[in-house]
């Protein structure tokens, strides 16, 4: 395989709160790098400050050609490639979209972790809104209903509030 063509993006492991340190180094060696960032207000004694947290704690997303792949693991502050049963965790351009989509209107997101076997909800696609055309399962929040988008590559999932008017449930043939 080319060393030049671009492969699916991966996930790595990295040190406890190295996340924007990692994806920094990773962007400085020209290896494409993605730590999507939520805004929380942290409060202290004496002050309230809008801080940018990492959306998934531990995972720095990446997209290494094929010969960069050693170059990812000898960066300080990564880890290892997260893996799923002996296979490299993946996720697909389509799943990093909705996440840039997401953070980008300031919606307020949740992760959650998925376990395998989870049974599914109702499945829905946005159709209106900035997230039009993304599809995930429905879940019931105490006061309305939230939308979660299942990255199943890290088994992890997004949960966002929408109104119910912005959701259509797909139907299977």
């Amino acid at each position: 395989m080319n060393g030049d063509i671009a492969l699916n993006w991966k996930v790595v492991y990295v040190a406890s709160r190295q996340e924007k340190a990692v994806a920094l180094r990773l962007q400085q060696q020209q290896i494409e790098a993605y730590v999507p960032l939520m805004r929380k207000l942290q409060r202290w004694s004496d002050r309230n400050k809008w801080v940018d947290f990492p959306l998934f704690n531990g995972y720095v997303l990446v997209r290494p050609r094929q010969t960069e792949f050693d170059r990812v693991l000898q960066v300080p502050g990564v880890v290892a490639f997260v893996r799923f049963d002996g296979q490299a965790a993946v996720v697909r351009d389509e799943e990093i979209e909705w996440i840039r989509r997401l953070v980008e209107h300031g919606y307020d997101l949740e992760v959650s972790g998925i376990e395998p076997g989870t049974p599914a909800g109702t499945m829905v696609r946005v159709v209106q809104g900035p997230l039009k055309g993304c599809m995930g399962t429905v879940i019931q929040y105490e006061k309305g209903t939230g939308f979660q988008i299942s990255l199943e590559g890290i088994r992890q999932g997004i949960r966002v509030r929408l109104p119910s008017g912005f959701l259509e449930q797909i139907t299977t043939a």
